[in-house]
């Protein structure tokens, strides 16, 4: 029963594949002033100190960090309950809330909420209590949640109360501290993907995840990924009515009646996935991105709103037919509309409608 469940849920938990989780966490740690800067502040990395040298219960400070973010999908794998996590790693920044049925039930809760849920051993909450923790080398205060499904480094006794840490003590608390971040950043970097805030329940080979997967020599190749004109994401500080880890996905700008996406990087990672881009199973069932008139693809398909790119195709020419996304922050290859080629017997054009985001321009 317990396998026939994971190959029902684990799909649906999984947003990018564990090595992407691990490169992207990877990067934007060794590319983080405040990450150097935060450790150095606690102690555990020497003024100047390489994050990959320094290490912590066999582990170097990053490594910690990048487990986390694997970790946090390989939980229900590993301790057989995916009914309870496959469910929490979607967040729709329109309607609050995580993965709904039909009818707007909410199921399990969104990733937003267990961010913060008391009852996950590795939420960005416990994250702060284990912290404090290894500071004043008394666990009293973290007794009260389960954290009995750490690994690696998991030693029994530190699991019950204890007062007075030793140094080897005190450095596992914060090696778990490191990890419980790791799993903070999975969740933000789930809120990136558009199946996971369209609330779209999709199988193993969703397009952009595999995409992703299939990128990953890019990632390893590229320690900063930030394309040409883009802009990172800065302007989270400037909303100081917002909670950490909430502002890096959401803003709370985004509203259901809105006709255009949110222009500027001062928005969250949610709100940006979710009004800019489609997955392959919620083509056009949102608001936004704005559906063209069902006529203009057949006959102003050569307009700002689309991208023609022609290549061969089994030695004929075919002309492919992409939306654009013509919003500042925008894609140029949306979603592929169709294809144009030439009928077998006549000189006329036939036009092949496909709607799909499951291209490689896409």
């Amino acid at each position: 029963m317990v396998l026939f469940c994971q190959l029902i849920y684990l799909p649906a938990a999984i947003a990018y594949k564990p090595d992407v989780h691990i490169k992207i966490t990877e990067n934007a740690v060794l590319e983080s002033q405040r990450v150097q800067s935060a450790l150095e502040g606690a102690g555990l990395l020497p003024a100047g100190g390489d994050l990959e040298q320094t290490t912590l219960k066999a582990m170097n400070l990053s490594e910690w960090i990048q487990y986390g973010a694997s970790w946090e999908d390989n939980i229900q794998i590993w301790w057989g309950e995916p009914q309870d996590i496959a469910f929490c790693h979607f967040y729709n920044p329109v309607t609050n809330q995580g993965y709904t049925l039909s009818s707007g039930t909410e199921i399990g809760q969104s990733l937003i909420a267990r961010s913060h849920d008391f009852t996950n051993e590795w939420s960005y909450e416990m994250a702060k209590k284990l912290y404090y923790a290894a500071l004043i080398g008394d666990n009293s205060e973290i007794l009260d949640g389960d954290i009995t499904r750490m690994r690696p480094g998991w030693v029994p006794h530190l699991l019950g109360p204890i007062t007075d840490m030793t140094e080897e003590d005190r450095d596992q608390y914060f090696a778990w501290t490191l990890q419980a971040l790791g799993h903070t950043l999975h969740l933000i970097q789930d809120a990136s993907v558009p199946a996971h805030t369209r609330n779209d329940l999709h199988g193993l080979l969703e397009p952009y995840e595999v995409w992703t997967n299939n990128k990953l020599k890019y990632l390893e190749e590229n320690d900063i990924f930030i394309g040409d004109g883009s802009n990172p994401w800065t302007s989270w500080n400037q909303h100081t009515d917002i909670i950490v880890p909430d502002v890096f996905m959401d803003t709370n700008q985004l509203d259901a009646s809105d006709t255009e996406p949110i222009s500027g990087s001062g928005q969250g990672i949610a709100e940006y996935a979710y009004a800019n881009f489609m997955s392959e199973g919620t083509i056009f069932t949102y608001d936004l991105p704005v559906k063209p008139d069902d006529s203009e693809f057949f006959t102003n398909y050569q307009s700002e709103n689309f991208n023609l790119d022609v290549r061969p195709v089994n030695g004929r020419d075919m002309t492919f037919v992409y939306l654009r996304n013509k919003h500042p922050g925008g894609v140029e290859h949306l979603a592929l509309a169709g294809v144009l080629h030439p009928h077998p017997i006549s000189s006329a054009i036939s036009y092949d409608v496909r709607w799909t985001t499951n291209d490689r321009k896409v």
